[in-house]
């Protein structure tokens, strides 16, 4: 779904307790670790030993969780070192003092001279050297990162550490005030406001090229118990209990302790992981292996985002399965490669989940136009659509990519599930995909025999974004009543709960009772296939129409998505897909502000958890079993 630009394409079992059935395997025991398996990439002899805080669950959730856009505006905070999270680097210049700070091209300005491309980096990334005073080639002549820029106050207040190697001149302003006396040369202290949308602000002022700034970490305030390495503690006062032991901040961690516990609270616990917008998959470029994101990159800001090797680390930390986004453009030898990554990288007990690209039906995004040429490039003389073509091309390509990864565990069972993604609205598409009639000669089978599951997202209220029922939609905004009858035209029911008639005509029975028959029709297609349907996204979908910048219309789906008729909703979207007998369902997403663009976050913050729709899937996935036959496998 395009979560960018409000694209307009595009249920919890209640009440009952479960009791676990003789002979079902205890899967809380492997979620108990010390903190050294809780934050970190392979880190030996840390500090911090504790079991990761929580209960032990004796079933495996049938719910997973999207997670957020790894942006530096982000909400979420998945890492302790905040510089993974960062801009990336801007090429700045002062009019004040800089003589060349003048007569830059049109679009360019002393806050971005836009000449990364000039930048003489190392192979991590770090800035060798910056231009001289008198460099008549650049304008710019100093380098900087923006963190937490209008991310609605979001991240944690108080005195961040910030460490480096390197000599040099680092600044900081903004949001953030370096606290003199506090610092040392490769340590600064710096004092961070939330109180605005400003961002901080990290410069490079001057570098010295035989010892160049490097190796910046940005730690956050607090850190973890002594013996409860699963508990966020912003300082000693959180660590009040004898058993968690004594206070541990963040920057007394060793350096490859990764993941923020407050992040690992959050997605601890969910079958599956999907990691598609962490990979930049809806517009990444990447075609070569050798080209990837690493470890070790001073930034994960890349158009490329964020490291296979992380993901499966998080994958590793929470116990989820971690469904993996391949690039669009990925040669043959980038698969190979990915393969053999996973065989030597997935954690034990752990299913990949490999899907590749993401939404090939949506012309939103750059995917589906480039897919359409290769279809027509591989099949010229076929007679079809663009959006068949599109989808004909993905599925076939989804299919060989299968085969390659699964071949490189030879003879063995792969712990690998390839996953076809198609749209929930259009049943002749769906056909198309798992039919694939313009590759299934070159296969020898339809595509969906070289697949293991469909995936849909069978999101609810789309249509209520559409430019043709704005000028209904919009009396909802001035009616006192508003708000009552936008969730008569989700729940088709009124503010007691009664059935009621939904107030457009645009469906019968309102915008749940849509995606109920979407999820019925998409089943049937499923079984007449032979695969099992699975949602890669799932949730509500209220946004402006393209383009609309309407302040009301943006309230209204604001204070809906912050209304507690929005947790009922989700528990019947959720009972609506187990009746209908749909799978694994991943809800989108983790966690993100209100926009223009929609209110796709289950929570807006996280750390918070007081969000109707967070407290709704966070109970699916702590109190509810997985549904289906074997799923406790």
């Amino acid at each position: 779904m395009d979560h960018g630009v409000g694209d307009l394409l595009e249920g919890m079992v209640e009440g009952k307790r479960w009791q676990r059935p003789n002979g079902a395997r205890r899967l809380g025991a492997r979620r108990r670790s010390s903190v050294a398996g809780l934050l970190c990439l392979g880190a030996a002899g840390a500090v911090v030993a504790a079991e990761a805080g929580g209960p032990a669950r004796p079933f495996r959730s049938g719910v997973g969780l999207n997670l957020s856009a790894w942006d530096y505006f982000s909400t979420d905070f998945p890492l302790v070192n905040q510089f993974k999270r960062s801009s990336g680097w801007l090429t700045q210049c002062e009019p004040s003092t800089d003589k060349r700070c003048t007569g830059m091209p049109e679009g360019a300005s002393p806050w971005d001279t836009l000449e990364e491309s000039k930048l003489e980096l190392d192979a991590q990334g770090w800035p060798r050297r910056l231009p001289a005073a008198d460099d008549a080639q650049t304008h710019y002549r100093s380098v900087a990162v923006l963190l937490f820029n209008d991310n609605g106050h979001s991240h944690p207040a108080g005195k961040y550490v910030v460490t480096y190697e390197g000599r040099g001149v680092l600044a900081h302003d903004l949001l953030g005030r370096k606290l003199e006396r506090e610092s040392r040369p490769g340590r600064d202290v710096v004092e961070v406001d939330n109180r605005a949308d400003g961002g901080w602000r990290i410069s490079i002022k001057a570098t010295d090229p035989k010892d160049p700034l490097r190796n910046i970490r940005v730690l956050p305030p607090g850190g973890a118990c002594e013996r409860d390495g699963g508990h966020y503690a912003m300082s000693a006062a959180d660590c009040d209990r004898p058993s968690q032991g004594a206070f541990v901040p963040f920057e007394q961690l060793p350096a490859d302790h990764w993941w923020h516990p407050r992040f690992i609270q959050d997605v601890r616990g969910f079958r599956v992981l999907r990691f598609m917008d962490w990979g930049k998959t809806n517009s990444s470029t990447l075609v070569r292996w050798s080209d990837r994101p690493k470890l070790d990159d001073a930034t994960w800001a890349s158009a490329s985002g964020v490291p296979v090797e992380a993901m499966l680390d998080v994958a590793r930390v929470t116990g989820a399965d971690p469904w993996l986004n391949l690039p669009m453009q990925a040669d043959d030898d980038y698969v190979r490669q990915f393969a053999q990554l996973l065989k030597a990288k997935l954690p034990a007990g752990r299913t990949a989940i490999v899907e590749y690209a993401n939404e090939p039906w949506n012309q939103a995004f750059p995917v589906s136009a480039w897919m359409t040429r290769k279809a027509r490039a591989e099949w010229p003389a076929a007679k079809a659509s663009d959006a068949a073509l599109a989808v004909n091309w993905h599925a076939w390509r989804s299919a060989r990519i299968c085969q390659t990864i699964k071949a490189e565990w030879g003879t063995q069972l792969a712990p690998v599930r390839c996953v076809l993604n198609v749209q929930a609205a259009n049943p002749d598409l769906i056909r198309q995909s798992l039919a694939c009639p313009l590759a299934s000669a070159s296969l020898g089978v339809p595509c969906a025999k070289r697949v293991d599951a469909v995936a849909v997202a069978p999101y609810f209220g789309g249509y209520l974004g559409e430019a043709a029922v704005q000028p209904q939609v919009a009396g909802w905004t001035r009616a006192a009543d508003g708000l009552d009858q936008l969730f008569q035209e989700l729940l088709g029911e009124d503010r007691r709960g009664m059935p009621a008639k939904a107030p457009l005509p645009a469906t019968a029975g309102g915008a749940l009772m849509q995606s109920r028959g979407w999820m019925a029709a998409d089943k049937k297609l499923a079984d007449e296939f032979g695969l099992p349907l699975w949602a890669y996204e799932g949730g509500q979908h209220l946004t402006l129409p393209p383009g609309s910048s309407d302040a009301a219309w943006l309230g209204l789906i604001t204070a809906a998505n912050r209304d507690a008729r929005m947790s009922r909703a989700y528990q019947r979207h959720l009972a609506d897909w187990q009746a209908a007998g749909g799978q694994v369902f991943v809800w989108f997403n983790h966690a993100g502000r209100p926009s223009k663009f929609g209110a796709w976050g289950l929570k807006e913050t996280q750390f918070s958890d007081a969000f109707p729709k967070w407290q709704a899937v966070r109970a699916a996935r702590d109190d509810q079993p997985c549904w289906w036959k074997g799923c406790l496998q």
